[in-house]
């Protein structure tokens, strides 16, 4: 595990302790469609992916998520193996990743984990105005370069399912092929996150504040996206992306 890695793993376990994934606001009131599984009734291969997600976890099920995903074993381990490569092996680095997760969270509205995640998003260095165009749901005009390129290329996947080719160069160009295929899978996994709590509807605390609506250009045609900013010249060549690793860590007296 790179450094990087070690690093991502600390912040996103501080966003999970933050709460355990929600629904989005228009059903916020409405009824949980799914029950835990009694212990009981959990078969064979359900008990086999509690164990893996315990020793990958290292702590038992609790969170919903996972356990309403435990009614197709095979989906709940795929969803954590994914989540770990997020969580511990990401290329993007904190900063960049949180970033890239909320802008999913919010398409899905995902209020009670939008708010775990951007507060570890503001903790480790993302401007908490681009926090708030996210919530929102305006143009950050103040991201950095990157920021900029992981924002259109996940907004424009979300909204109209596919890239164009400008906005596609521009993520290999900074970030490389292994970017763009580190971006749809940070997208795939908030997307299952937001189709499946949004479906048996968690229950919203009432600690988390209502996201408000998503203005009504946010839906745009398939194929019909355009940057919000008009750009006149080409984007100048970047330079390969690599994250700064964190400050090495004291080590212990002996």
């Amino acid at each position: 595990m790179n450094s990087s890695g070690r690093s991502g793993s600390r912040v996103m376990a501080a966003a999970c302790v933050m709460g355990s994934l929600l629904l989005s606001p228009a059903a916020a009131q409405a009824q949980r469609r799914m029950d835990p599984i009694p212990a009981d009734k959990f078969t064979a291969e359900q008990k086999a992916a509690l164990q893996i997600y315990q020793d990958t976890r290292g702590r038992p099920l609790t969170r919903s998520l996972f356990m309403d995903l435990l009614r197709v074993p095979d989906a709940m381990i795929a969803t954590l193996r994914l989540r770990e490569h997020v969580q511990n092996r990401n290329l993007f680095g904190d900063k960049l990743t949180e970033f890239a997760l909320l802008i999913t969270l919010r398409e899905w509205s995902q209020r009670q984990e939008w708010s775990g995640h951007a507060f570890v998003a503001e903790r480790v260095g993302l401007e908490p105005e681009v926090v708030n165009a996210l919530a929102e749901g305006r143009y950050p005009r103040t991201m950095t370069d990157e920021e900029s390129i992981i924002y259109d290329f996940t907004t424009e996947l979300e909204r109209t399912h596919g890239v164009s080719d400008e906005t596609y160069n521009r993520m290999v160009r900074r970030f490389g092929e292994e970017g763009v295929i580190e971006a749809i899978t940070i997208a795939s996994l908030y997307t299952t996150v937001g189709m499946t709590l949004n479906t048996v509807r968690e229950p919203i605390p009432a600690r988390y504040n209502e996201l408000p609506d998503l203005p009504q250009e946010h839906s745009l045609p398939a194929g019909v996206y355009e940057h919000p900013i008009a750009q006149t010249d080409p984007p100048p060549p970047m330079t390969p992306f690599r994250p700064t690793p964190p400050p090495p860590q004291p080590q212990p007296q002996h």
